[in-house]
């Protein structure tokens, strides 16, 4: 199954969240699954670009996934203290 994979930036306050979306090209179940990450990873640890990981598997079974990043971690910008 082809998977589609693309990173979006969601910004609330001035500050930009990022979220990986991983889905089919025609998702078969209609509830999408949120994935967060712990607090020492990023949401790398759910997938790959060649589409291995739990995200992806679980997107290869028909769901539509989304894997956030939390802020200063993965794709976010780092945060410094003022």
């Amino acid at each position: 199954m082809t998977l589609e994979q693309e990173s979006c930036y969601v910004t609330v306050g001035g500050h930009s969240l990022h979220v990986r979306r991983i889905a089919p090209a025609v998702p078969v179940h209609g509830e999408p699954v949120l994935m967060v990450h712990g607090a020492i990873e990023n949401g790398r640890i759910f997938y790959t670009e060649s589409g291995k990981g739990l995200a992806c598997f679980l997107a290869q079974h028909g769901f539509c996934v989304y894997v956030a990043d939390l802020r200063g971690r993965g794709a976010e910008p780092a945060l410094y203290r003022q």
